[in-house]
Parts: structure tokens; C-alpha cells; sequence
């Protein structure tokens, strides 16, 4: 690509790094929540300080507040250092932009102000097959019906796993398989393994510890060690990507070797 672009007399743009953070400040509390560009609530940072006083579980809220310096700690997928924020002093909800250079090492906040322009994602277009017939929707519950019978088609655009998937948890896989056990019931049955944070929860079909971990802790990818499939909780969709294969070929090989 670089000849290929040098012969266009195009240059290339360095890779930039972009992420936006939501600040709503009240008299006696600082919430603050990280999300993709298209407004979806996205899990970037692994915790957030303000003066001595670290936070780790998402929502963070911070109160009160400390002083106006929230100290933003991220998952190093980039290596990224920690950042200073300096939170504005009115009261109300802001939006920061971030951008990081990994070949400098420096981040640029630029404050937004109370209003900012998300990119919009289109919805998938439903097919004939899986479209319900209005005299059937009248009757029954909506279902779901995929094109070519009830084939699951995993959902190949996800904007949240590059932000949810620790690379490190890859290590972790083996060992999890093997012991398979729910790290809350320690159910034996049916277990998915956090893609985030490498620990093994059961599904939705036994007592739901891997949806409870979602909603507690914004984890939102999932491996299931029964069938290989990948589950994002904030699609609600089963997920491919190229990028995941490492743990799919991982995952194989420990449980059929």
C-alpha cells in the first residue's frame, strides 16, 4: 500500500486513535461514561481516579467529587498512558473528544461542549424470508426468522469488541476451558469466558451469571465453550471478526485435542 500510494502522490494519514467520553456534573457528584462515536455506550476505560480515590466499576460516579481532575485509565490495548481531564466547572453535561497518537505517545482533548455530531449506523436490511407477515404479527409475538432457515449469521460489523477484547485473556483460554466452571454457581454445564476480564460464567439457560456479569460490569463479548460461537450482550447478536479468530482456533484446539 505505501508504493502503491506514493505512486498516487497520496500521502498517508497517521493512525489516530479516537474516543469520546460523557461528563454530566451535578452539585455533588461527577458521573461520567465512555462510548463509541455512534453513541453506543462503549467500556474504554479499566477505571477512573480523582484525587486518591480510585473507581472501577462502570457507571462511574464520582461523589463528591474531589476536585475538578479525573485521572482516565485505559486497558493499554494501544499503550496508551493514563490521561488528566480537566472537567469544566459548569453544570451541566458535556462531551470530550480524545484522540491518541501511538507513535507520539500524546493525547488531545478537545471539550465539545454540551452537544455533539454522532455518525449514524445503518440498521441491516431484512430480507423477504425474514420479514413476518402482518396478519401473523397481529396475533403472535414478533420472532425472528433468518434468511435460509434458523441458521445463526453471526454479526460481522460489531463496533464494540476492538474496545471489549483483552488480547492477555487469550493466555487465559486452556485453563478456562478445561476446569469449566461458572466463577459465581460453579455450574459445569454451559459456560461462556469474559472476553474482557478472562472469567467463566454460565449462560442464560442455567442461571444467567454471564448476562448478570454484563450488566454489572459492562463485559459485553463472550466466547461459550460449548460451541465456539462469540455473543456480544450490547448487540445482542452473535459476532464474527477476523481479529477474533486467535481465540476461536485457541478455544478448538484445547477442546478437541
Amino acid at each position: 500500500m505505501k508504493y502503491i500510494m506514493n505512486s498516487l502522490g497520496i500521502e498517508i494519514p497517521p493512525f489516530i486513535l479516537h474516543r469520546r467520553v460523557k461528563v454530566s456534573r451535578k452539585s455533588n457528584e461527577i458521573a461520567l461514561q465512555a462510548m463509541d462515536l455512534d453513541g453506543t455506550p462503549a467500556t474504554i476505560f479499566s477505571s477512573v481516579s480523582c484525587g486518591d480515590i480510585e473507581f472501577t466499576k462502570e457507571p462511574f460516579i464520582i461523589k463528591p467529587p474531589v476536585n475538578d481532575i479525573i485521572t482516565l485509565n485505559f486497558f493499554g490495548h494501544y499503550n496508551e498512558p493514563p490521561l488528566n481531564l480537566q472537567v469544566h466547572k459548569d453544570l451541566s453535561e458535556r462531551y470530550y473528544d480524545l484522540k491518541y497518537n501511538p507513535l507520539t505517545g500524546i493525547w488531545i482533548i478537545e471539550d465539545k461542549g454540551p452537544s455533539v455530531e454522532f455518525f449514524h449506523v445503518a440498521k441491516r436490511q431484512l430480507t423477504e424470508l425474514q420479514k413476518i407477515p402482518t396478519e401473523i404479527s397481529k396475533t403472535k409475538p414478533p420472532i425472528s426468522v433468518p434468511s435460509g432457515g434458523f441458521s445463526v449469521y453471526p454479526k460481522s460489523n460489531c463496533p464494540h469488541y476492538s474496545s471489549q477484547v483483552t488480547l492477555g485473556v487469550l493466555q487465559k483460554v486452556p485453563t478456562a476451558c478445561q476446569a469449566n466452571t461458572c466463577t459465581t454457581c460453579n455450574d459445569k454445564t454451559e459456560n461462556w469466558l469474559c472476553m474482557s476480564c478472562g472469567n467463566t460464567y454460565c449462560s442464560r439457560y442455567i442461571n444467567g451469571d454471564a448476562k448478570k456479569h454484563f450488566k454489572e460490569c459492562g463485559h459485553a463479548v463472550s466466547i461459550s465453550f460449548s460451541d465456539l460461537s462469540i455473543w456480544c450482550y450490547s448487540c445482542n447478536d452473535y459476532i464474527t471478526h477476523e481479529n477474533l479468530k486467535s481465540f476461536v482456533d485457541t478455544l478448538s484446539a484445547t477442546k478437541f485435542s
